[in-house]
């Protein structure tokens, strides 16, 4: 999945480390990271991304808010949040504004094997159509 961009949005760096090299080991390669909203509606303004992991607490612009701008962007990226903020209301609300994925932290390869995989079979979808 050598052509698939991937965007890493959490403020924490060892969780966007984490995340880096758990997605490498799915055989994903091009990955970038940033640790605030702002800066990752900066880069899809520059940048196509196919795949963004977004938490949801972050100073500055937030993941709800990040979410909204992304998706007013690019609609056909393929968002999957990661946020330990699991509220009821989050998780309705992430996917009301168009996430595909909502996964707690503290989280496990598993979880994250299983988004790369949904996304996967979306990915193939897009390509087919």
């Amino acid at each position: 999945m050598d052509d698939v961009k991937v965007l890493i949005v959490d403020d924490s760096l060892s969780m966007r480390q984490v995340l880096s090299s758990s997605i490498i080991q799915m055989g994903f390669q091009n990955i970038k990271t940033v640790d605030d909203g702002s800066k990752a509606v900066e880069l899809f303004t520059k940048h196509k991304v196919d795949l963004m992991f977004l938490d949801l607490e972050m100073p500055g612009m937030g993941g709800m808010e990040t979410l909204k701008s992304v998706k007013k962007l690019c609609s056909s990226t393929y968002v999957v949040i990661i946020s330990s903020a699991s509220t009821a209301n989050n998780v309705k609300q992430a996917f009301s504004l168009g996430a595909r994925g909502f996964i707690v932290k503290p989280f496990t390869l598993q979880m994250i094997e299983g988004s790369l995989l949904k996304f996967k079979k979306y990915h193939q979808r897009q390509l087919t159509r």
